[in-house]
């Protein structure tokens, strides 16, 4: 018989002599535990070291420091400030950025524009302005925004996580930072400047734009020329027949505001390339290639995109 047990740390080691002792009768009982000592949370019932509970059940255990599931600048943030050792494996996505109170909703926005899952993590959300801890229960924010504290936070991943840290110890950022898969954000100088009233953003959620809301600025395109391909969807394996992909861009007909995508490679079934936000590079991504939902962009910042890729 095997037990197996996840997120190890958060129990002790008598609480493990007694799950050996209820299955005794099994002569062939085996444990397999999985954890991390550096996830304990103070005030849990916990671990004390893998060594004594090794002797205890008269076991072996295995160090394992290897990270596949974070990006490689979080792994190199969280490793730098905590003074941690892992081996980072993931992908290169986006530095770890700091960003003002003042400006953490406007960052939210364009994550649930994006449609990523993300997460507020905070030591106590009761601490949070009431606007701030409302936003994850009004629309279409509910759909993507978590607002979390460490320990509902816990065991969970998202795209995207925004950590106001103030407070927390070294446990506690880890396993906040730790949560986005591939964008960390550390809210700085959190509760002093915060503003005393927050007017939520109007965003309206991918799929759901009216026709009278363009996502395009065409910027005094010919729309009599380019009407068929700036309106009706195609996938990017029918723009890459027609287009040389050094100098497409293109839009999901779902975005609205000034967003594109440069593809820089394709393998087998997804495109690999930049995002752009007003002109400027957002973040390294993919999109699968058959699926007709992507419009030529024509937009304002066309002309400054493609000047500097030729730099």
């Amino acid at each position: 018989m095997m037990l197996c047990i996840d997120e190890g740390q958060d129990i002790c080691e008598n609480q493990y002599l007694l799950l050996r002792d209820i299955n005794s009768a099994h002569k062939s009982l085996c444990f397999n535990i999985f954890g991390d000592l550096a996830q304990r949370i103070p005030g849990n019932v916990n671990l004390s070291s893998w060594e004594g509970l090794s002797d205890a059940l008269s076991a072996k255990y295995y160090t394992l420091n290897e990270n596949f599931r974070n990006s490689q600048e979080i792994i190199d943030y969280y490793n730098q400030s905590l003074q941690m050792n892992d081996k980072a494996f993931g992908l290169r996505v986006k530095k770890v950025s700091g960003i003002e109170p003042v400006h953490l909703l406007n960052f939210i926005r364009l994550q649930v524009l994006l449609k990523n899952r993300t997460a507020l993590i905070v030591k106590d959300p009761e601490t949070l302005p009431l606007p701030v801890r409302g936003i994850a229960k009004s629309e279409p924010y509910s759909r993507y925004l978590s607002v979390l504290s460490v320990q509902q936070a816990k065991g969970l991943e998202f795209d995207t996580a925004f950590v106001i840290d103030a407070g927390m110890d070294h446990n506690e950022k880890y396993i906040a930072y730790s949560r986005a898969l591939s964008e960390l954000y550390i809210v700085i100088d959190a509760g002093e400047e915060e503003p005393d009233s927050v007017n939520l953003p109007d965003v309206q959620p991918k799929g759901e734009n009216s026709p009278s809301d363009s996502p395009i600025d065409c910027g005094g395109c010919d729309e009599k020329e380019d009407s068929t391909l700036l309106q009706e969807p195609n996938s990017i394996s029918d723009f890459l027949q027609i287009f040389n992909k050094n100098n497409l861009l293109i839009v999901r007909t779902s975005w609205t505001n000034d967003f594109c995508f440069k593809i820089s490679e394709v393998n087998g079934d997804r495109a690999f390339g930049v995002e752009y936000l007003n002109g400027e590079i957002y973040r390294k991504t993919s999109f699968g290639i058959h699926k007709k939902e992507w419009i030529l962009y024509s937009g304002r910042s066309k002309d400054r995109i493609l000047d500097g890729e030729d730099k």
